[in-house]
């Protein structure tokens, strides 16, 4: 009963979560009628004229090296002003370069480098990105968010130039030679193409979603001209694709050999192996590879549960239709929560040398010749993105959602284990992540991360709300993840404003060097850099056991938000945490509502590593205090020494900031107040409340959690991991059973004087 309650819940939560993705897909439908329109409008107007992506002997930037570039140019009659203008080759970050104040004339070209620089001076604009060889997307953004021009290109050759026909800018291919500044060719180079074409979509006889029993799929498409040419491998159809005739049979998979599931996606050592890994390269090459891969092979990982994923489109007179329809179909496959179905060309993903989820030919080669940290360079670690289709499934097999996008990797430690956490982007800009558990270690850290961000958002504390799906990965079963918003994206929501109106600052460890740690602007750029600057040198100066310092402290920042969310941390003995994980946020200005006043606040993220020593006494750790010896003069003299220690260390703000608010006997006091509530037994984190949560958490991952870590581990050995997965599942339990007694019993001896 309790799992079926749980499971009920995380539905309502999944209907919440797609609510994010509601406006793309209003857009989406507005984007096919206006299609036509937004070219000519294009036409008139600024464009992305011409690009050189992979230049050898061309444009040079100040090191007088070559440089990637993109040319504009204004087909209008009347001058353009740039400003406010965004420039960018990312999905979700529109503005990735923002124009300052220049003024395009009619019939003028204008080219802009994107070398990394971030600049604009006497050499012109740089752009803080470069062009990505293996191709991508160019869009230009106006200021209100209008998208003004886009260019999509393939992977691109050394030295070439791709760009639009001068008279014909509807077309776009490569050039004979390079133009910056003047006008484009007339032709291609050798008659090449891609005309865009209107956006037919070719239409299904079933909708996407499970079946009970095998079917034949029907395609149709409006114009009988057209052909349709179709994928069943996640690859978008192209000439030489599947041509459709008189239907597709779609069929239960299972016990089905695994296609990308057995990839090598990271370099966990996994023991000796005698199999040989061969690399193909792209002339049709192969070799063998050296001794030192063989130890980090996969296991023969028995068949997981499988869909078929259809992808079609029209063809006419030689051209391909620019709308590509994408279905996934489950037959008989086994039902656990919600779903997602990730669908791109498997190229993209597990090539043995730029697969995105693969280490990669640099990784193995550095690794060949010693290379300490190697792992650092695979291209897992990288932000390169892919396209993809996103589709997500209510638990009753029915289709929610479906949108285009990009894919990356999220997170940092879990982008070295075999599930990896993903960010997908849709076409407006709008995201979502799919987050992997800490590690993948199911057995020691069971999705406590997902299990507190519900379990606190419920009680109006700030943490992002997920749910459970199963995630398939061109059509394999790649394992339990959360879907959920991002961090900006529910910030954006909490406080009712656009994320552009936010600023947000993380503390956290840089994955190449991890004894360092930096602050990342994550949101809000140099705006959101000074102001947080701002506020931390004011922090610093202050002292605040003197009531003027509290008040103005208090008109800077929710202090109540920070009294809850330190009452969270300490409870949970989160070991990733102080000056790791540790953010802060504000709207820019206040608009009026409980949320966005413009102060600054915290949001829980990252709570994978808690609950694990019951006994600790996480306030005294975190202050550097026994308070179990001394007295408060003591105990004041300690503070003061931390405090000097941290104001030496950047990274080091948030511990120092709450060392000088523990110093005020007001804030102790507030602290106390709160907290002897919240730890009481009926209260947030008593036993009375979180346990039975807990149970019900377990309940519901335990009917699918062999499935889980059959996925992961194999079969071999399944009892025991299942064993460790329920002892450690009521170590869990056995802690919140007995932690908020001794967070009363800590809370009341750290809040002396009070």
């Amino acid at each position: 009963m309790g799992a079926l309650c749980c499971k009920k819940q995380y539905q309502r939560r999944l209907v919440r979560i797609l609510a994010v993705l509601a406006p793309a897909a209003l857009f989406l439908v507005c984007l096919v009628s206006l299609a036509g329109q937004a070219n000519a409008e294009s036409s008139r107007t600024v464009r992305i004229n011409e690009i050189m992506a992979k230049n050898l002997s061309g444009l040079q930037g100040q090191d007088g090296q070559p440089v990637d570039w993109v040319e504009l140019y204004n087909a209008s009659e009347q001058p353009v002003s740039l400003k406010g203008m965004g420039l960018s080759s990312k999905a979700g970050d529109a503005y990735a370069w923002e124009f300052p104040e220049y003024i395009l004339a009619p019939g003028e070209y204008l080219v802009v480098y994107a070398d990394g620089l971030d600049c604009a001076d006497e050499t012109g604009f740089h752009t803080p990105f470069h062009l990505s060889g293996s191709g991508g997307t160019l869009t230009l953004t106006a200021p209100n968010g209008t998208v003004l021009d886009k260019l999509v290109y393939p992977k691109q050759k050394w030295d070439v130039p791709y760009g639009r026909l001068q008279q014909s800018p509807e077309q776009s291919g490569f050039f004979a030679a390079a133009t910056p500044g003047s006008a484009n060719p007339a032709a291609f180079w050798g008659g090449e193409a891609q005309a865009a074409q209107p956006g037919e979509a070719v239409t299904f006889s079933h909708s996407a979603g499970s079946y009970t029993e095998p079917f034949v799929l029907q395609m149709e498409a409006s114009d009988e001209a057209a052909i349709i040419l179709y994928t069943l491998d996640g690859s978008e159809p192209n000439t030489g694709s599947l041509l459709y005739t008189t239907g597709v049979p779609i069929r239960d998979l299972t016990g089905m050999p695994n296609r990308y599931v057995p990839v090598l996606s990271s370099t966990e050592s996994l023991g000796s192996d005698t199999r040989e890994f061969v690399w193909t390269d792209e002339a049709g090459n192969t070799s063998v590879s050296a001794a030192h891969m063989l130890q980090y092979l996969q296991p023969r990982l028995e068949p997981v549960s499988k869909a078929v994923t259809v992808r079609a489109r029209t063809c006419k007179d030689g051209k391909l239709g620019e709308t590509i329809t994408t279905a996934t179909y489950f037959v008989n496959s086994e039902q656990g929560f919600p779903r997602v179905s990730i669908t791109t060309d498997p190229e993209l993903l597990f090539n043995s040398q730029n697969g995105l989820l693969v280490p990669g030919g640099l990784h193995w080669t550095a690794a060949a010749l010693g290379a300490a940290q190697s792992q650092n360079i695979a291209n897992y670690m990288t932000d390169a993105s892919v396209a993809v289709n996103c589709e997500i499934f209510s638990a009753d097999g029915t289709r929610q959602s479906s949108q285009c996008g990009t894919m990356r990797l999220s997170g940092n430690a879990s982008r070295l284990e075999k599930q990896k956490s993903l960010l997908f982007t849709d076409e407006t800009g709008q995201s979502i992540k799919l987050r992997t558990q800490h590690n993948n270690n199911v057995v020691y850290y069971p999705y406590l991360d997902a299990f507190w961000k519900n379990y606190l958002s419920q009680q109006q504390i700030g943490a992002v709300e997920n749910s459970f799906v199963d995630l398939y990965i061109d059509g394999e079963y790649w394992g339990i993840y959360s879907l959920q918003n991002t961090v900006t994206g529910h910030l954006a929501a909490v406080a009712e404003t656009d994320k552009k109106q936010l600023y947000l600052c993380k503390f956290k460890s840089l994955m190449a060097q991890e004894q360092n740690y930096g602050i990342e602007i994550a949101n809000g750029g140099s705006e959101a850099q000074q102001a947080f600057a701002e506020f931390r040198s004011e922090v610093c100066r202050r002292d605040f056991r003197r009531e003027e310092n509290m008040r103005w402290l208090e008109s800077q920042m929710d202090v109540d938000e920070l009294i809850r969310y330190l009452a969270a941390e300490f409870y949970l003995q989160n070991s990733d945490w102080e000056s790791n994980n540790v953010s802060f946020w504000r709207t820019k200005q206040s608009n009026g509502t409980s949320m966005g006043d413009g102060r600054w606040r915290q949001v829980l993220y990252d709570l994978d590593m808690t609950m694990s020593f019951v006994t600790i006494d996480t306030i005294g750790s975190f202050l550097e205090i026994d308070f179990s010896q001394g007295a408060p003069e003591e105990w004041n003299a300690l503070l003061e020494q931390k405090i000097a220690r941290d104001a030496q260390h950047e990274e080091d703000f948030f511990p120092l900031l709450v060392c000088k608010l523990w110093q005020s006997q007001e804030f102790r006091l507030r602290f106390k107040q709160y907290a002897m509530q919240a730890y009481a037994a009926d209260g947030i984190y008593g036993a009375q409340k979180v346990l039975p949560a807990l149970q019900e958490h377990f309940a519901l991952l335990s009917t699918q959690m062999e499935r889980n870590l059959r996925r992961l581990y194999g079969g071999q050995g399944i009892e025991d991991r299942m064993q460790h997965w329920a002892e450690q599942s009521q170590h869990v339990c056995d802690f919140a059973a007995e932690r908020a007694e001794y967070m009363l019993w800590y809370t009341n001896r750290a809040c002396y004087g009070c």
